[in-house]
């Protein structure tokens, strides 16, 4: 007898609201993208022409700004990505007659938890898609997603130490390290992005309603009823081909040549 599920399954959000928050992080990151680089463009102009210092400052507050909602953004896209998957793994385990083999609380863990996500949360959508049925068709679009978001990861990771270093060594006036770490953020932001992306095909392909098509196999069958009634039918043709025939007089019949002639 199937085990029964120990904790009801809960509802999770709506496909439209991930769907809206994937759009939201595209914006944001995007934006981000686009801030820093306005502000390398100013850097570079700043080599041979000094900009007014409220340019030099909108400057630095836009790009501040959207690195905030940048972060935001992502910070809210991990909460209910993670609720999505919870109630969905519970759904499709209580669907198969099983309990979820994971906690709650485990898997709030290993997809909040910065460095111990990008292992553990790719595993659980892994598990997830095996249950479903879907892993077949998911593995190539899993596999992307895993290797865009550990790569943004430590992009970002490394951009962030590197300009933390150059503040707590007095380097952020060198122009051009500035500028280096202001592209490399760009870069960041762009492959964020791509990330996002993959993992919003992920998304879908989990939507995506499978029909189970039954398999039907078409054998021709002789019906009995319907070969008689062609033999019926065709039955009055054969005196027509015999009166088709070209008329002839018999030999008999032919007046008898005069031998006196």
């Amino acid at each position: 007898m199937p085990a029964e599920p120990e904790t009801p399954v809960q509802q999770g959000p709506a496909p439209e609201t991930v769907e809206r928050v994937l759009r939201l992080v595209l914006i944001m990151l995007g934006l981000a993208a686009l801030a820093h680089l306005l502000r390398y463009l100013l850097l570079m102009l700043n080599r041979t022409m000094l900009l007014h210092p409220l340019v030099a400052a909108g400057a630095n507050v836009l790009t501040i700004l959207a690195e905030l909602g940048a972060l935001a953004a992502l910070l809210g896209l991990a909460i209910v990505a993670t609720r999505w998957l919870i109630c969905r793994r519970e759904a499709v385990f209580a669907g198969l007659g099983q309990v979820e083999p994971r906690s709650r609380e485990t898997l709030w863990v290993g997809c909040l938890v910065p460095l111990v996500n990008l292992f553990w949360a790719p595993v659980y959508v892994v598990e997830l898609a095996r249950a479903d049925g879907r892993y077949g068709r998911l593995r190539r679009p899993i596999a992307i997603w895993w290797v865009l978001w550990v790569l943004s990861a430590l992009l970002s990771t490394a951009v962030t130490v590197i300009s933390l270093l150059a503040v707590l060594h007095a380097y952020a006036d060198d122009l051009q390290g500035v500028a280096d770490t202001t592209m490399a953020a760009v870069v960041c932001y762009l492959l964020a992005a791509l990330a996002v992306v993959a993992l919003r095909r992920v998304f879908d392909a989990f939507e995506i309603k499978t029909v189970d098509r039954p398999t039907r196999r078409w054998v021709v069958v002789a019906d009995a009823g319907a070969g008689a009634k062609l033999d019926r039918t065709a039955a009055p043709e054969k005196p027509a081909l015999e009166d088709s025939a070209p008329e002839t007089p018999a030999p008999e019949d032919a007046a008898p040549e005069n031998p006196a002639a």
